[in-house]
């Protein structure tokens, strides 16, 4: 089993890779400190992308299934924690069975938008509440399937729960946020991730999230108020902040997860992916992706004993679904990559 490499280089965002693997304290195992390793490579995402492309427009979007299924197999294996690859096991007939089994939900909720449109039939509109519902159910489902095709020495991800509570726990603390004119934002932010996150599991060891709300308010309340000067940019910084908060406070088999990312930083890397996908007429987007990937290995790692981790951690009994990501896939979310 090979061990961090200790001082790594952290090279560009162009594909050449990024690791950040370091030894804190001398040896200690409780102590060490693990980075994530991506050696994915540019030319190869986008001759994956180029492909997907042309073949979704040859069988008119159907092959999207099976692209989306490549360049998550692709990009994951890419990542390396102490020598081991990560794996996608996700296949695309997965994903177009879960397709076709929520798109008859979608049509029976969008049939009569088309049918009695809000401009004529004003109630109709009472149908946007549904739908702003089922994302947060599709994100779910969609971030469940994903943790059980991912896969790290031979140990898949699983997350229990409700995906049906935790739309509505989208829901509720959405409408809480309106109502307050987004004051609130933070403890609706808290009780989404308090519940995604504390039902994870890898193999079948549940995680611990422990949230604390420091850092969060602070940034929230100086972010929000810069929005009319801003234009909205000001609040990449709280996006940073919730992201540290997820990552800070989540622990597995005593292996806590670390993450650094700045309000800077996270503004840098939008700004550029966004001006790259604009000025390439979307044809950047695999440069985009690859940006992504290496942001999250030079700000996330691992710090604990791994070896005692290794040990604790068995395979999940549970039964894999044979069905892909349904909603969030006929929604057109598209909610990540894993």
């Amino acid at each position: 089993m090979s061990e961090p490499n200790a001082g790594a280089s952290e090279p560009g965002p162009w594909g050449q890779g990024a690791s950040r693997s370091l030894m804190a304290g001398a040896g200690a195992a409780s102590g060490t400190t693990y980075g994530l390793d991506y050696d994915g490579r540019l030319g190869r995402v986008y001759a994956i992308w180029l492909l997907n492309l042309v073949l979704n427009i040859v069988t008119l979007g159907i092959y999207s299934f099976w692209g989306k299924t490549r360049i998550r197999r692709y990009i994951a294996r890419s990542f390396t924690l102490r020598g081991d690859r990560f794996e996608y096991i996700g296949t695309g007939g997965e994903l177009f069975r879960g397709f076709l089994k929520a798109l008859p939900i979608i049509i029976l909720v969008y049939a009569p938008l088309i049918i009695w449109p809000p401009e004529v039939y004003p109630i109709t509109n009472l149908l946007f509440i549904v739908i702003f519902y089922l994302i947060g159910v599709a994100i779910y489902a969609a971030l469940r399937y994903r943790m059980t095709r991912t896969v790290w020495r031979g140990i898949r991800g699983y997350l229990s729960g409700s995906a049906f509570k935790y739309g509505a726990i989208v829901f509720g603390y959405g409408l809480l946020s309106l109502v307050s004119l987004g004051l609130l934002i933070p403890i609706g932010d808290r009780a989404r991730l308090k519940y995604q996150m504390g039902h994870m599991w890898f193999g079948n060891t549940q995680a611990v999230f422990d949230p604390r709300e420091e850092g969060l308010w602070p940034t929230h309340l100086i972010t929000w108020f810069l929005v009319p000067f801003t234009l909205g940019l000001s609040r990449i910084w709280y996006r940073a902040a919730v992201f540290r908060f997820q990552m800070n406070n989540l622990a597995i088999a005593g292996v806590k997860l670390r993450a650094h990312p700045s309000g800077g930083q996270l503004f840098w890397l939008v700004a550029v992916n966004a001006l790259i996908i604009i000025f390439t007429l979307g044809f950047g987007m695999p440069i985009a992706t690859q940006r992504n990937m290496n942001y999250i290995a030079r700000h996330v790692s691992f710090e604990g004993d791994f070896d005692a981790a290794v040990t604790q951690v068995q395979q999940s009994l549970e039964a894999l679904n044979t069905s892909g990501e349904g909603l969030d896939g006929a929604l057109g979310l598209d909610s990540g990559l894993f």
